[in-house]
Formats: structure tokens, C-alpha cells, sequence
């Protein structure tokens, strides 16, 4: 009597319909997962942003500012398509080919997953001076940036008071 070893055509299809059940069910909550770090990772990407703008207002003790807008088209514009970071060498909280001195650039977020809005401000620029201090905010008012994920119905509200700390919360959209 010969033993052969292995599965049966009956036994594999079992198998793989419990894979894919299992599978169908992971899915939704992985998507949501993904959704959950691309909101956390986007956040971070604009509080690195604007301490890299105070950072560097402290250490060259000159302003510096941060602005929705491009290398080529300046300050203005949507935050969700993209934003400078320059050293603001005239003070006037607008990026100026050869005047001022660019840091950094970023080319946005995903405008179908992500929504960032600015509160409390219609300002298109924040700008921080020597001390670090956040000069386009008045006393007792906080710059708030809402990133909302639509999909997800969960946001991350960054705020940066007046001395120029960049301060992180959650909630809904």
C-alpha cells in the first residue's frame, strides 16, 4: 500500500474560499489604516515645516516664513498645492526671487484624500522672527490648520500660538 502526501482538489478550494473571505474582511480596515498614516504623516510633514521656518529665524536672526505657493509662482494660493519656506530678508512675508533665501519646497498633498484648511487668518503666510516668535498672529490668537480626511471622517488640527510653538490635536470633519 502506497501513502501519497498531499492536499486534495477539495481541500484547496476549501482553503482558498476561507482565504478570500478572510481577505474581503481585512481589507476595509487596512484601507482605513493607510488612510489613518497618510493623515498622521501629513501633519508632521507641516509642524517639521513650520518649526523649520522658526529654527531657522532663531539661528539667522532674521525672519522667516512659510507660505502656500511655489518656488516660481510665490506666496498665494491653496495649501493643498504645495508651500514654501524662505527666509524673509525684507520682512514683507512674500517670497522674492533673489532677495530672499529659499529652504525649502514642498509640492502639496493629495487633494482627494487630504483637505487642509487655515483658520482664525486669511493669511497665505506665517512668518516668525528672530526670538522664534509667530509675527503674523496677534495676542492671544493661534494660526490653526485643519487636515481633514474626508474618507476617514477624522482630522488633525495643528495650531501655532503667538510665542511659536506648533501644537497638535485630533478630531472630526
Amino acid at each position: 500500500m502506497r501513502h501519497t502526501h498531499g492536499f486534495t482538489l477539495a481541500e484547496l478550494i476549501i482553503t482558498l474560499a476561507i482565504a478570500a473571505i478572510l481577505t474581503t474582511m481585512a481589507v476595509p480596515s487596512f484601507t482605513g489604516a493607510i488612510r489613518t498614516d497618510r493623515l498622521v504623516t501629513d501633519t508632521n510633514t507641516l509642524i517639521t515645516t513650520f518649526t523649520l521656518a522658526r529654527t531657522e529665524a532663531i539661528k539667522r536672526g532674521m525672519q522667516a516664513a512659510v507660505c502656500s505657493g511655489s518656488e516660481t509662482a510665490g506666496c498665494g494660493g491653496s495649501w493643498n498645492d504645495g508651500w514654501i519656506v524662505f527666509v524673509d530678508s525684507d520682512e514683507d512675508c512674500a517670497y522674492t526671487t533673489g532677495t530672499d533665501t529659499l529652504l525649502r519646497v514642498s509640492q502639496g498633498l493629495d487633494n482627494s484624500t487630504l483637505k487642509v484648511k487655515q483658520n482664525g487668518s486669511s493669511k497665505v503666510c506665517t512668518a516668525f522672527n528672530s526670538r522664534g516668535m509667530n509675527t503674523t498672529a496677534t495676542f492671544n490668537e493661534e494660526l490653526t490648520f485643519t487636515l481633514c480626511s474626508p474618507g476617514l471622517g477624522k482630522t488633525r488640527i495643528l495650531s501655532i500660538n503667538p510665542v511659536g510653538r506648533a501644537n497638535k490635536s485630533e478630531g472630526t470633519c
